[in-house]
């Protein structure tokens, strides 16, 4: 059945409502992988279906961040010292609990408490899931699936620091005289007030940083770099070089809203993201060319099967599942 532009337009509007069926999944993804004039029309639609959503989200944004506020540390029984790390478990109220439950997953919280009373509170994400939590500061904070923040005792008293190893999507509150700092493995970065996305996970090739909103300066190798919203910039662990260009920011938060949105990612990202998504090991065989690069949407919260068959249709790949885990190999 051939589709025209409006037929086509239709059914990516069904997608980003999470109405769409696989079979017409299968016909959107041919249609913007076939050629870029394809692609760009099909940003060009999102962006205007996104603008129109945000209006409606505004006041559920602002209800989510007042949940997760509802959090309390526990103090620790003076009997667990040294280096273990011990959870630390929410409190919530009886009249929150339901409402909270409903939007969100537990977030493992730690405290680590140093043989010099220094307190550093960490929070792990395992893989296949993702958390949202809220700073001292009142900064949101999404973790991505296999990653890792870590903050001091003192947070928002001295400074605003924290490291992270992983992937996350900050909304940072704006205080003029403590700048918000988020330590790479590889680069620092200073915040002001924004919205941004990072990425840093150790096996990957890339570190990259994503700026929605405002301004941030990134530190690498004693230089600085100001960014602009809808920057992207990446650093290639290997080379140690810096590429710095625009890009449509959104697709970069999309995992925060349980969608998979890419213009541009080679197999072997995709492939790692997918592998910490669904908690699934991929083994891609010699013959895949994995730096083969794809233009990806994904908003139905779709199955790990449900992905691959629709890559398999323009990558030409075959794949099977066994468990946990999933060996491609060239079609």
């Amino acid at each position: 059945m051939q589709y025209n532009e409006n037929e086509i337009r239709r059914l990516a509007q069904l997608y980003w409502e999470g109405k769409l069926p696989l079979k017409d999944e299968v016909v959107l993804f041919e249609f913007i992988s076939s050629n870029e004039v394809n692609k760009e029309k099909y940003r060009s639609w999102e962006e205007e279906w996104n603008l129109l959503q945000e209006r409606d989200l505004s006041l559920n944004r602002k209800w989510r961040r007042l949940q997760n506020r509802i959090w309390v540390r526990e103090n620790l029984s003076e009997e667990v010292a040294g280096n273990r790390l011990i959870p630390l478990w929410k409190k919530w109220s009886a009249a929150a609990a339901v409402a909270l439950l409903i939007i969100s997953t537990t977030i493992g919280i730690h405290e680590l408490t140093l043989r010099n009373n220094k307190e550093i509170f960490t929070v792990d994400v395992p893989m296949g899931q993702k958390s949202k939590l809220t700073l001292p500061d009142g900064s949101a904070v999404w973790l991505n699936a296999g990653s890792q923040i870590q903050y001091t005792g003192n947070y928002n008293l001295r400074n605003r620091t924290l490291a992270l190893t992983g992937e996350a999507y900050f909304e940072v509150a704006k205080q003029t005289n403590k700048p918000f700092i988020v330590k790479l493995r590889d680069y620092d970065i200073e915040v002001k007030g924004t919205k941004f996305n990072v990425s840093s996970y150790n096996n990957e090739k890339y570190v990259s940083a994503s700026l929605m909103e405002g301004a941030i300066l990134l530190r690498y190798n004693n230089k600085e770099y100001a960014m602009k919203p809808g920057e992207t910039i990446r650093l290639d662990v290997e080379t140690k070089q810096l590429t710095l260009h625009q890009t449509n920011t959104i697709q970069y938060r999309s995992w925060t809203e349980d969608r998979l949105e890419y213009g541009e990612i080679t197999l072997a990202e995709l492939f790692n993201r997918l592998s910490r998504q669904y908690n699934v090991r991929i083994h891609t065989d010699a013959a895949v060319d994995t730096n083969k690069t794809l233009c990806v949407s994904f908003n139905n919260r779709e199955t790990i099967d449900e992905i691959l068959y629709g890559i398999s249709k323009v990558a030409s790949i075959r794949y099977k599942c066994e468990r946990n885990d999933i060996y491609v190999s060239k079609k």
